[in-house]
């Protein structure tokens, strides 16, 4: 029995963590945009490979980044500044955002209609693999 290796709820299992910080407000994104510096880079679309679990994470941070400087610019246009109004439009309107600009960036990339482009030259396939689909 002593030869039995002891595991408790924090042994890693050898999946890398998706999401580093599960409890970020919203309204703190907003409240200090230094928070998504880290996940700050390039967008840019190509055809490239597959993507990976943390490359379709990272995609989707930098997806959010994108709408919060969205959101931000265009309350500064009408000089509001609330910051519970800002969540309320990310919310309602970063999933058509995001399709938006995925859609467009992928029909201005490639003409392969079996593939979406994400901002970090990766793809995802019509047929999507079964390791973006079995983790969760």
């Amino acid at each position: 029995m002593s030869s039995i290796k002891r595991l408790s709820v924090a042994t890693p299992i050898g999946i890398a963590r998706v999401k580093v910080d599960p409890d970020l407000e919203l309204s703190g994104i907003f409240q200090n945009r230094y928070v998504l510096d880290s996940d700050r880079f390039d967008i840019c679309y190509e055809a490239g490979r597959t993507a990976t679990v943390e490359q379709l994470s990272q995609a989707v941070r930098r997806y959010i980044g994108a709408a919060v400087d969205w959101i931000d610019a265009l309350f500064s246009l009408v000089n509001l500044s609330e910051c519970n109004e800002k969540v309320f439009v990310l919310k309602s309107s970063f999933a058509a955002f995001c399709a938006f600009t995925q859609a467009a960036r992928t029909a201005q990339t490639t003409s392969d209609p079996d593939l979406l482009c994400l901002c970090n030259r990766t793809v995802i396939p019509r047929q999507t693999p079964r390791h973006l689909l079995e983790n969760k």
